[in-house]
């Protein structure tokens, strides 16, 4: 949105939060690291400085979309007022998702979330809430083990980020608080695979490992969660369907995403969206079954125009219909198909290779029968951007260069796709694993001040970044308070 030129166009922006965050800070939020209003931007206010006017900000839910009249249909936040209209002339869709329950029994009754900075307090209330219920005097060592037993649910980077800020929290700073409690204290986190931050590198995932087998963490391998309790959680063996019971006295679930409701309603007005969980959108971003309504973030899922639906325009842009002029042409062709940039399509594969000399085995060099179906395997192949704040900015930046230049309703514009520029994760204090394009950093002060430094940049004002440098250092000359959060 901020990239966006308001001269060029009326902008109006319709949200049920009245403000903005920055979700990557809430694991630290959650432990007391930094206040809620660092990751907070009032948008009003955002709006008014960034556009000087030249925007406006609508405090409500939208509901309801209808493509032929152009309109949306909203409702005001808590129903303090009639439901109403707003139109447009191009609609972006970045709605984001939910938390997903995967409709395990007491998921949703007794587990607490992280997607919202709500929820962050929550949690953070939440801890020191089962601390003070653990030091009453009649309170038997077996309920305290209970009480003071924290279960992380996803080995990923929310999961893995609120897991390590949980033990520094505990480790370093509860234990000036309540030094009689801390040998009953316990952080697990569950994971159904075999390694936490699997989309990380192995040396990464090792070191966190090795890192939280040093703070205490203890880690569940190869488990599912299959039911949540008031005071415990039902851990399931992924091999052995073996169940067993885990005491606890919090749950914070950090495992998978969920449509909301107005995707949903999106999704059942077009029969080209086709995807159960997400909007389709084109290589341009681009709602199908849509000529105005673009989406973007992770209430999305990219699938660009098939290749062999494409056969006529490829043959004749390239001239021939063999694979080896089509990877002698693949940069100029991927800027209008991204399922054939280098970082999506490896034409170098040895399966790739075996399956092209198949083809060709069966039905020549240049047939067309043959070069159809080479498309379609460099198809499967494609995988779309993965549902992170990078991706979701870089198509930001993307819908609004488009919007800018014009180009937004021209089919000839260069489609989008992402770049990756690697993957950080911060395990509390000065730990941070960083899985980078060209190195792989595990600790340190390099990969600390990376973390900070990437995340600033990311900062919506300067006023963020000031807030953020100011809780950096106050955690360093300063004893972190465990002062319960009371609600903004």
């Amino acid at each position: 949105m901020k990239n966006i030129d308001s001269r060029l166009y009326d902008i109006t922006v319709v949200s049920p939060r009245n403000y903005f965050t920055f979700t990557p800070l809430l694991p630290k939020i959650s432990s007391g690291m930094v206040s809620g209003g660092t990751c907070a931007e009032p948008m009003p206010a955002y709006i008014n400085n960034r556009f000087k006017g030249n925007a406006k900000f609508i405090h409500a839910t939208c509901t309801d979309v209808d493509p032929e009249s152009h309109v949306i249909y909203c409702a005001p936040v808590g129903g303090q007022g009639p439901s109403f209209s707003v139109p447009y002339d191009y609609l972006v869709v970045a709605v984001g998702t939910k938390t997903n329950s995967f409709g395990i029994p007491g998921v949703e009754e007794y587990a607490y979330f992280l997607k919202e900075m709500e929820h962050a307090e929550t949690v953070f209330n939440k801890i020191l809430d089962n601390f003070r219920k653990a030091s009453m005097p009649y309170v038997t060592d077996e309920e305290k083990r209970n009480l003071l037993h924290f279960v992380v649910v996803g080995g990923g980077p929310t999961g893995v980020e609120s897991a390590g800020e949980m033990a520094l929290l505990f480790n370093k700073y509860a234990k000036d608080s309540f030094p009689e409690l801390m040998p009953f204290v316990q952080v697990s986190i569950v994971e159904g695979g075999s390694k936490l931050l699997p989309s990380f590198s192995l040396k990464n995932s090792a070191y966190v490992a090795k890192h939280f087998g040093k703070s205490n963490i203890n880690m569940i391998f190869g488990k599912t969660v299959c039911e949540v309790r008031r005071d415990a959680c039902m851990v399931k063996d992924t091999k052995s369907d073996h169940i067993e019971e885990v005491k606890c006295g919090m749950v914070l679930w950090a495992s998978g995403l969920k449509e909301i409701e107005l995707v949903s309603v999106l999704r059942k007005k077009w029969k080209e969206q086709t995807n159960p969980r997400a909007l389709l959108v084109d290589q341009y971003l681009k709602l199908y079954g849509s000529e105005n309504i673009f989406a973007l973030g992770d209430c999305c899922k990219v699938s660009p125009s098939r290749l062999p639906d494409n056969y006529d325009y490829i043959v004749e842009q390239i001239g021939a219909n063999s694979v080896d002029t089509l990877i002698r042409h693949r940069k100029r062709l991927s800027l209008t198909f991204p399922q054939l940039n280098d970082s999506k399509w490896n034409y170098k594969d040895k399966e790739f290779k075996e399956f092209v000399n198949d083809v060709k085995s069966e039905y020549g060099s240049h047939s067309k029968e043959g070069f159809i179906k080479i498309l379609d395997k460099i198809d499967t192949k494609y995988v779309p951007p993965f549902p992170t704040a990078q991706n979701a900015k870089q198509q930001g930046i993307y819908l609004a260069k488009a919007f800018n230049t014009g180009s937004i309703s021209d089919k000839n514009k260069k489609a989008f796709c992402e770049k990756w520029l690697g993957s950080i994760a911060s395990l509390g204090g000065l730990s941070v694993v960083a899985h980078l394009p060209l190195l792989t950093l595990n600790g340190g002060l390099i990969a600390f001040f990376m973390w900070n430094f990437v995340y600033m940049i990311m900062f919506s004002s300067n006023k963020m970044r000031l807030r953020f440098i100011f809780d950096l250092i106050m955690n360093r000359l300063c004893r972190r308070q465990l002062i319960s959060k009371g609600p903004k």
